[in-house]
């Protein structure tokens, strides 16, 4: 493997993180050497890099990509990190340019992932991944075939994980965390069919800086694609899946600064229970009547959705936007309860807030160009605090 000493312009970038180098040789193999610890940087060779990256990653508790490296699967060991230095500047939100122009097939610090069997990216107790580019090796350029992404791009296998300014481009799910305790997302963006899930988490979970938007396909010209048509070239922005997933208990989660667009759900919890979901929005297609000009938001899709036992949800500062539901609230018991406060709802197709048995109360709600804003339907309430 392609693995050599830092040169200083690495140990400035490292220095950022408190870490103070000097270059040796271990066991024959280039390396740079800390004072407490080690840290090594990879090319990868154009080839399966999984044995070579996975044996650094197991001897060196930071471990630097470089260029592409791919991978069929590589898990990153308790408490170490897999880095890179690359700034990821040239992935741009940018109509009409081509894929090609705005950087995104050809990323430095990018781990490709050419397995479908199992994450790309597997996290043990207390490791962390920061600033890696994800690019599912299925996904295609040039062509909308986001209807058959697969694999997870990045799993939460133990406890205190934490996943830090990554891109992910390609995935069926992007960001997994299931049955554990005090996981981190903190800045997350890419587009996948699925964002962030986290399932029964305990000791509060951390989804924070969060875009989900239409990246991998945002250029292809308009044709009846996979997700569509909803319109004239609106397929390409489409994604059937949801944009933030939390299931099960999530005990005292924290949701703060997510932007979902295209979604078919914007955020989901179902069964969770005392979760606080602040400044975020979620927008989506914006179809309108030719004949009013009015926008009846993209159908079937909602917001924000509340489901199962969820209980003790809080929701301030939120924004939605072009979907059939702003806010949809069927829970299982008529104790259910959620809180809003500042929250503004525009172009839905149908209804601004559902309540079906849930009992929702609000503080500064705005509810502008939808067509019926308030339903309570089986003991659901919707009522001012």
């Amino acid at each position: 493997p392609r693995v050599r000493i830092l040169s200083m312009n690495r140990r400035n970038f490292l220095s950022k993180v408190g870490l103070t180098m000097a270059a040796t040789l271990v066991s024959g193999v280039a390396q740079a050497a800390l004072v407490s610890s080690s840290v090594v940087e990879y090319t990868g060779t154009g080839t399966d890099d999984t044995t070579a990256l996975q044996q650094l990653l197991n001897s060196n508790p930071y471990v630097i990509i470089k260029g592409q490296v791919r991978v069929t699967s590589i898990t990153v060991p308790a408490g170490k990190r897999l880095i890179s230095y690359a700034s990821h500047g040239s992935i741009k939100n940018s109509y009409g340019q081509s894929p090609a122009s705005n950087g995104m097939a050809s990323q430095n610090g990018t781990i490709v992932g050419i397995s479908q069997s199992q994450p790309t990216v597997k996290l043990n107790e207390g490791s962390t991944v920061e600033n890696i580019y994800v690019l599912n090796s299925q996904h295609q350029f040039g062509i909308d075939n986001s209807c058959s992404w697969q694999n997870t791009a990045i799993s939460f296998q133990g406890d205190d994980c934490t996943v830090r300014n990554c891109w992910v481009i390609g995935y069926d799910q992007g960001v997994s965390a299931v049955n554990v305790q005090r996981p981190t997302v903190d800045g997350f963006k890419g587009d996948c069919t699925n964002g962030v899930h986290f399932h029964d988490i305990r000791d509060v979970g951390r989804i924070n800086n969060v875009h989900l938007w239409s990246f991998g396909t945002i250029s292809i010209a308009d044709n009846a694609g996979c997700n569509g048509p909803f319109g004239a070239g609106s397929h390409i922005l489409r994604r059937n899946g949801m944009g933030v997933k939390l299931t099960g208990i999530n005990d005292w989660t924290m949701v703060r600064f997510v932007f979902t667009y295209g979604y078919n759900y914007g955020l989901v919890l179902v069964d969770a229970a005392n979760v606080t979901i602040a400044q975020c929005a979620f927008d989506n297609i914006n179809i309108h009547n030719d004949d009013t000009g009015f926008p009846v938001g993209s159908s079937n899709a909602v917001g924000v959705g509340i489901y199962g036992n969820s209980w003790n949800i809080r929701l301030s500062q939120i924004t939605v936007a072009a979907h059939q539901y702003g806010i949809y609230a069927h829970t299982l018991y008529t104790g259910n309860t959620v809180d809003m406060d500042q929250v503004h709802i525009f172009d839905c197709r149908s209804h601004g807030v559902v309540a079906i048995k849930t009992q929702v109360k609000y503080s500064q709600l705005r509810i502008t160009r939808v067509p019926i804003q308030l339903s309570e339907l089986q003991g659901g309430t919707i009522r001012p605090q």
